[in-house]
């Protein structure tokens, strides 16, 4: 199982949620057209409650609640002390070049291809794209569900919700983390804005505040 799945297992067993209401009453209640409805939907949005308040209630739980984020191929997770991890630029260790046909023969999926750009990198099943934005490197990364990677960040990094027109992604700012493709090195990454796209994960990673992140992401899946 994922680390994420490992945590929802060990949260289970440490809850001790109260008992569950009698809901035969009020369902039989539902079933009647001219019978209010209010007392089935006040119960269970209680029972509802009452669960999430007993599970944040104990510091172990709320502590495995909060310690996991995930987005598709990604897994984030919060740790205390930072894994060792290398400090190397974004273009480093890419590899060789391709042409974008060579690069859609070595994918499992059809990838995002920024408008101007004629040479890519296919690293672990991924395809990496090396950018110039505002005169800086910044590096765009795209894989399948398939693919596992793994970030580590401490409690000095913020982890935002965000929206990259109608797709749901993350911010990830403020101290450095730690991030690792399957078989490469752990490195340090800095401000990071990780999105889905059409059952696609991508990847901006350089120096860039939120917005300008979002732009340029925005630019890259609408051309």
């Amino acid at each position: 199982m994922t680390p994420l799945e490992h945590a929802l297992v060990a949260l289970g067993r440490e809850l001790e949620l109260p008992s569950a209401p009698d809901l035969v009453p009020a369902v039989r209640d539902r079933l009647e057209p001219r019978r209010d409805r209010r007392p089935f939907v006040l119960a269970l949005a209680a029972a509802l409650l009452v669960a999430l308040v007993a599970a944040l209630a104990i510091p172990d739980a709320r502590s495995t609640i909060l310690r996991f984020f995930h987005l598709g191929g990604v897994t984030i997770e919060r740790v205390d002390t930072l894994p060792a991890a290398e400090d190397r630029p974004l273009a480093q260790g890419l590899g060789p070049s391709l042409s974008i046909a060579e690069a859609r023969q070595r994918l499992q999926f059809e990838p995002v291809v920024p408008r101007g750009i004629r040479r890519v990198y296919v690293r672990d099943g991924a395809l990496l794209v090396l950018l110039r934005e505002r005169g800086r490197p910044v590096l765009l990364t795209e894989f399948g569900d398939a693919m596992f990677m793994k970030k580590a960040a401490s409690g000095q990094t913020r982890i935002e919700q965000v929206h990259v027109g109608a797709d749901y992604g993350f911010w990830i700012a403020g101290a450095r983390h730690v991030f690792q493709m399957p078989t490469d090195a752990p490195r340090m990454a800095g401000n990071v804005l990780i999105w889905e796209h059409i059952g696609l994960t991508l990847r901006l990673e350089g120096s860039l505040t939120r917005a300008q992140a979002i732009g340029l992401a925005h630019r890259i899946v609408v051309q």
